[in-house]
């Protein structure tokens, strides 16, 4: 299955997530400190990120999106409790799960993000 960075500072969510991801036969790597994500990202060479979109004051999901994309392709998840949907997509997150969300959505959010996306840099191909 996939290698899955979790990047959520939620104490009660980031662990289950890691719990329900290992279930289901990925590998999660649990980030909640957002400052090491990126350097988590470059080690791990993930499948796929999962990203919250409110981490700290001095860091936000966002913020940490545009890094990942300065540097990699890897398929990006975003999730907030707000429906930021569109502006997710926009800065180039490949999926966008809306919170609160179950196990089924999880699974949903997962394998939206891993499919084949368009290429974003050629409007004639999406």
């Amino acid at each position: 299955m996939a290698c899955v960075v979790v990047v959520e500072n939620d104490p009660d969510i980031g662990p289950l997530l890691e719990q329900l991801l290992a279930l289901e036969g990925h590998r999660p790597v649990l980030v909640m400190d957002p400052q090491l994500a990126l350097d988590t990202v470059r080690a791990e060479r993930p499948d796929l990120v999962y990203l919250d979109v409110r981490l700290t004051a001095q860091l936000d999901g966002f913020a940490l999106l545009e890094q990942i994309r300065a540097e990699s392709t890897v398929p990006v998840l975003m999730c907030s409790g707000l429906d930021l949907e569109r502006r997710c997509l926009a800065a180039g997150a490949n999926a966008f799960l809306l919170k609160p969300f179950d196990f089924n959505d999880l699974l949903g959010g997962l394998a939206r993000a891993l499919a084949p996306q368009p290429d974003r840099a050629d409007p004639r191909k999406s």
